[in-house]
């Protein structure tokens, strides 16, 4: 009788132990889970990490392009003033010299 109760003692303990083997490895793979969830995460966020950066690389390349071409057209508009007002000048020393003056 007392070893019929120890075989059963060891039974149960046995499927103890089984059960909580089980409840391990179902952990394990959780934890797998939510390690590679959590890769994925990091992946996605350097994604639009880069993807924002590449953005703000181009407004940027972008911007001074656009500025260089307004200094470039200032610069012409300038020019295009500056011998203007020479040829006004021009005209009016002509037109003094002219006059006598």
């Amino acid at each position: 009788l007392r070893v019929e109760g120890l075989r059963q003692n060891v039974e149960r303990l046995t499927q103890d132990n089984v059960v909580r083997a089980v409840v391990i490895e179902e952990l394990k793979l959780e934890k797998r889970k939510a390690v590679e969830a959590r890769e994925n995460d990091k992946l996605a966020a350097q994604w639009a990490l880069d993807r924002v950066q590449n953005h703000e690389r181009n407004m940027t390349k972008a911007l001074a392009e656009s500025e260089a071409r307004v200094r470039a057209k200032v610069a012409a508009i300038s020019k295009e003033k500056i011998t203007a007002l020479q040829e006004t000048l021009d005209t009016l020393r002509g037109e003094r010299t002219a006059n006598g003056e």
